[in-house]
C-alpha cells in the first residue's frame, strides 16, 4: 500500500478535526486553502506531504542558501545539513549588489538587471563552492504595510526575485549536472511559525512581527557569541560552523560585547554581528561589506529565518511521513 493510501485509510478510520488538520497544515508549512472545509485542507496536505516527487525530498547531507531578495538588501544564509546534528551556518551576509557586482542601477533597464542578476548568481549564490542542494528565496510582495502604492523599490525587488528564478530554472534544463531544487517560501507563513515560537517562551501579543524575529535572532547569537546562559529562548535550532566563528574567538566575548555594547537597537546589534562574522574571518565566505547597505539587521534575520523555516518544516513532514507508515496520524 502507497504512503497516500495509507493516509487516505487513516483518515478514515481515525477521523481528525478541523483543527487537528490545521495543526498539522500550519506545523508542516502547508498553504491553507482559502476554504478551511475538511476535504480542502486533507488535498492540500495529500498534495504538499504525500503525493510529491521524491526527488524533492532531500537526504542529509546537503547543502541550503536561503536568499531574502534586495537590490540594496540583498541577505544571503548559507547552510550545511549533517546527516547528524544541526545545520550548520558557514555563510552569512548582506549586499548592495549594484556596489558587489560593479554594475549600477541607475537605470530600470531590464539589461542592465539581467547582468547583476547573473553575476551575483555565478558569483556568490552558486560559485562559492559546488552546488547548493536547495535554494530557498523569500517570496516578494507587491505590496507593504497594506499601502496601496507600489513603491519603486519594491518593483526593483521583484523584478530582481523573478530573474533570479528564470536564470536558475534556465541553468536547471542547461546544465543536467544543475538539480538544485528552487523554493519559493511565504513570507507569511514563516512569520506566523517564528511569532508561534517565540510565544512559547514570551507569552505575549505580536504586535511587530519583525521585531519579534529580530529579537529571536539577537538572543540566539547572544547564545553564541557572549554567554550561553544569556538565551532566554531555548537552544538556537543551528550552529555557526567553526570556519566563520574563529575570529569572534580571537576577538574575545569582552571584545565582542564591546563592540556591540553601544548599539541599542536590535535591529542594528544584528546586523553589526554579521558584520563582525564577515570582517574577522578569512575564508572563501566571506564577504567583503560595502558602506551601501543599510546597516539594519532585518533582511539578515529573514534570510536566516526563511532557511530554519524550510528545514522545520521538512523534518515535520518526515515524522508525519513516518507516523503515517507507522499507522497513526500524529506528528
Amino acid at each position: 500500500m502507497s504512503l497516500l493510501s495509507r493516509f487516505d485509510t487513516i483518515l478514515r478510520h481515525e477521523k481528525p478535526s478541523n483543527s487537528e488538520l490545521k495543526q498539522i497544515i500550519k506545523q508542516c508549512g502547508v498553504t491553507m486553502p482559502v476554504k478551511t472545509t475538511k476535504d480542502s485542507m486533507v488535498e492540500e496536505i495529500r498534495s504538499q506531504v504525500f503525493n510529491v516527487d521524491e526527488n524533492t525530498i532531500m537526504k542529509p547531507p546537503y547543502s541550503l542558501v536561503s536568499i531574502d531578495v534586495g537590490l540594496k538588501n540583498f541577505s544571503l544564509t548559507r547552510f550545511a545539513v549533517p546527516v547528524m546534528g544541526r545545520p550548520k551556518v558557514i555563510q552569512w551576509c548582506k549586499l548592495n549588489l549594484s556596489h558587489y557586482t560593479g554594475l549600477p542601477d541607475s537605470q530600470f533597464n531590464p539589461i542592465r538587471y539581467a547582468q547583476i542578476v547573473q553575476k551575483t548568481l555565478f558569483d556568490l549564490v552558486i560559485g562559492q563552492s559546488d552546488f547548493p542542494s536547495v535554494i530557498v528565496v523569500e517570496r516578494q510582495r507587491f505590496r507593504t504595510n497594506g499601502g496601496r502604492n507600489v513603491h519603486e523599490s519594491i518593483l526593483k525587488s521583484n523584478a530582481i526575485e523573478y530573474m533570479l528564478f528564470a536564470a536558475i530554472e534556465t541553468l536547471r534544463v542547461l546544465n543536467k549536472e544543475f538539480n538544485t531544487l528552487l523554493v519559493s517560501s511565504s513570507p507569511h507563513i514563516m512569520a506566523s511559525h517564528w511569532e508561534d515560537y517565540y510565544a512559547n517562551y514570551v507569552p505575549s501579543v505580536v504586535d511587530d512581527s519583525k521585531l519579534v524575529r529580530m529579537k529571536v535572532v539577537d538572543q540566539w547569537l547572544r547564545f553564541f557569541l557572549l554567554d550561553q546562559k544569556r538565551s532566554t529562548i531555548g537552544s538556537p535550532p543551528f550552529e555557526f560552523s567553526d570556519i566563520i566563528t574563529r575570529g569572534y574567538t580571537r576577538f574575545g566575548i569582552e571584545g565582542v560585547e564591546t563592540r556591540l555594547h553601544r548599539f541599542t537597537s536590535v535591529s542594528r546589534r544584528i546586523y553589526e554581528c554579521m558584520r563582525l562574522l564577515n570582517e574577522l574571518n578569512e575564508t572563501k565566505y566571506s564577504v567583503d561589506l560595502d558602506e551601501g547597505s543599510v546597516k539594519k539587521g532585518d533582511d539578515v534575520t529573514d534570510s536566516l529565518l526563511h532557511g530554519l523555516t524550510y528545514l522545520e518544516f521538512e523534518s515535520t513532514k518526515k515524522k508525519l511521513r513516518e507516523s503515517i507508515k507507522q499507522g497513526h496520524l500524529v506528528i
